[in-house]
């Protein structure tokens, strides 16, 4: 082979193994999300981020992200709740310590199940959690969800609570 074939190759390789470690950096990055989904209540949200379907939006609402802390998550939907089929978003959350998070949201079509994908390490299936909203749900939530189940919104962005950073 001549030198350029070579370096070619080299890079390649190169960025094939960069990227591998990429994908386990931004996996093992996940403490605070698989935390969050598994219903761990200690946790301080002070952002959330939710982007697709050609939407994004931004929760820096206190009563909104105390809830979602608060509310339980279960490991199968309680008996009588039913999920209709929903879009899926990307979602981001940050706490006070700075630490990120990700996983999927499937926000249900009825309006009452919020459905949570997330990888807990890097060599493990995707787990599920669900979220049923009571009569309790602070109302920036409701209209929230009303922005993401509304087909209308495409393109368009949708903040709940004001965000210091902007």
């Amino acid at each position: 082979m001549n030198r350029s074939v070579k370096r070619i190759a080299y890079f390649i390789v190169l960025m094939g193994l960069l990227g591998c470690f990429c994908r386990f950096v931004l996996i093992w990055s996940r403490p605070i999300a698989t935390e969050f989904c598994k219903g761990n209540r200690t946790i301080k949200l002070i952002r959330m981020e939710m982007k697709g379907q050609g939407r994004e939006a931004l929760v820096t609402d206190e009563s909104v992200l105390l809830y979602l802390v608060q509310t339980p998550k279960y490991s199968a939907l309680p008996v009588g709740q039913q999920l209709s089929g929903g879009p899926y978003y990307e979602a981001k959350i940050l706490d006070g310590d700075g630490a990120a998070g990700h996983f999927n949201v499937l926000v249900g079509n009825d309006k009452k199940i919020i459905v949570l994908d997330y990888l807990p390490s890097a060599f493990s299936d995707t787990m599920r959690r669900y979220i049923v909203l009571d009569t309790s749900a602070p109302s920036g939530l409701r209209d929230l969800i009303d922005f993401l189940l509304n087909e209308t919104n495409r393109e368009q962005s949708y903040r709940v609570g004001t965000d210091p950073r902007k």
